[in-house]
This record gives C-alpha cells, sequence and structure tokens, in this order.
C-alpha cells in the first residue's frame, strides 16, 4: 500500500528557549502506524501501543534553536483510518496553517493556537477543543457528528454558525471576548453552554436559553473538561 497524507502543520519556530521544540499526542487504530515527518529531513513514528491511551512523537529542530524558521509537519499512513485522537503540542511555535486533508476516524482533537484551519478532513470528529484561535470564522458545518465544542480565548471569533451540528450537546465559548451572535438549530439537542467572559448579544442569550431549557439543561459559569489526561502515553523523541 502507498502512503497517504492524512495532514499538515504549517509552523514556524521561534527565537526563545523551546520555541523549536513539538510534540502530539494520538491515538491509533490497532495494528496501524503513523510517519510524521518533520519538515527537516527527520520523521518519527506513532504506533498504536495496547495499554496506553496515546501514543507520542516529540522533535527538536536542532537547526533552528531561538531562530524563526518555517517547516511542514506531514503525518502519512498506508491507512487513512488509522487515526482516531490527535492532542496537539505545537504551541511554543507559531503555527500559520492547519489542514485535516484525509482523517474519518478521527473523532477527538485538540488544538492550541489554531489558524488557517480546514477541517474538511475529519467529518466524523464528536469532540473539539480549540484554544486560542486566531480565525474570525470557522466552518463547523463538515462535522455533523460534532458533540462536544470547547472554544476558549478565540480573540478573534465573532460569530459561530451551529445549524449543521445538531448533536452537539455541550458548548464552551470561555474567553471569546469578542464573540457575539450564536445561531443554532430549531433541533438542537444543546443542552450546556458555559458563557464564562463572553459578551453573547441578547438575541442570542435568549435563544440559547430557551434551547438548553428545552433540552433539560443550563447555561452556567464552570468550564467543560475535555476528557483527556496528557498522562501514560508512550513513545519517542528525536
Amino acid at each position: 500500500m502507498q502512503f497517504q497524507r492524512l495532514l499538515h502543520i504549517s509552523i514556524n519556530t521561534l527565537a526563545w528557549t523551546e520555541g523549536n521544540h513539538v510534540w502530539f499526542d494520538a491515538a491509533l487504530k490497532p495494528g496501524t502506524s503513523i510517519e510524521v515527518h518533520w519538515g527537516d529531513g527527520t520523521h518519527s513514528t506513532l504506533r498504536h501501543q495496547p495499554g496506553y491511551a496515546m501514543s507520542r512523537v516529540a522533535h527538536y529542530y536542532k537547526d533552528a534553536e531561538k531562530k524563526e524558521l518555517p517547516y511542514q509537519i506531514e503525518f502519512l499512513s498506508e491507512d487513512c483510518e488509522s487515526l482516531t485522537a490527535l492532542v496537539d503540542g505545537t504551541w511554543e511555535t507559531n503555527v500559520n496553517r492547519v489542514v485535516f486533508e484525509d482523517c474519518p476516524s478521527l473523532t477527538y482533537l485538540q488544538y492550541v493556537q489554531l489558524q488557517n484551519v480546514d477541517f474538511a478532513g475529519c467529518p466524523n470528529l464528536e469532540t473539539l477543543e480549540a484554544t486560542e484561535c486566531y480565525d474570525d470564522n470557522l466552518d463547523l458545518s463538515v462535522m455533523p457528528r460534532l458533540r462536544k465544542l470547547i472554544i476558549r480565548s478565540s480573540k478573534n471569533l465573532t460569530s459561530l454558525n451551529l445549524t449543521k451540528n445538531v448533536d452537539l450537546e455541550e458548548l464552551d465559548i470561555s474567553l471569546c471576548d469578542k464573540l457575539r451572535k450564536i445561531v443554532v438549530s430549531n433541533s438542537s439537542k444543546l443542552r450546556i453552554v458555559v458563557n464564562d467572559y463572553a459578551d453573547l448579544d441578547a438575541h442570542t442569550l435568549k435563544w440559547l436559553q430557551a434551547t438548553v431549557t428545552r433540552n433539560g439543561g443550563q447555561i452556567q459559569q464552570e468550564w467543560l473538561d475535555s476528557g483527556f489526561v496528557s498522562c501514560g502515553c508512550f513513545g519517542e523523541e528525536s
């Protein structure tokens, strides 16, 4: 079988102590592996590890220590269904672009510093935690199975259209201080909304309150838990 590209990420290293360090935690389908090509001629391999929640790869760009240099990270696999969950560790760098090309089995994603993101290749995502998303608009219509959305500290986000995400049950928009409008469908299953330090307009608040009340839920201040614990990972560092 030939390798297929699952996703790619464009970054710039930064001129500080850890500005050349990245890592990823991932859950894989049993019997599969993923090569992570770092963009500097080296690669590491993620493998399904029985007994571990996730596998980890980490990398130091030795030629970029305290320098600002561009790199493109690629995830390659012989099985496009290999990746089921992903947590990034690229926040010490500047993330310029993230494109999910072919990740049909990806159901869980946690990412910091999303920018110019394309979710088209992960239509079955169920949980998305995006912190510090720099886009002013997110197209979430490509993931109709989304059940939990955590999108904190996203300073540029002004609106969210969730009309295609009728299965969404939990929404956390804490610290999104420019977010004013959220649109949900009449058949929305939304039951929990966390609205801590977000300034939604009156119409949006009224509609969200009616929706969560109908579904037996509430609007609250307590932040949602994404469900990920960064421990018990097995992997390699290069």
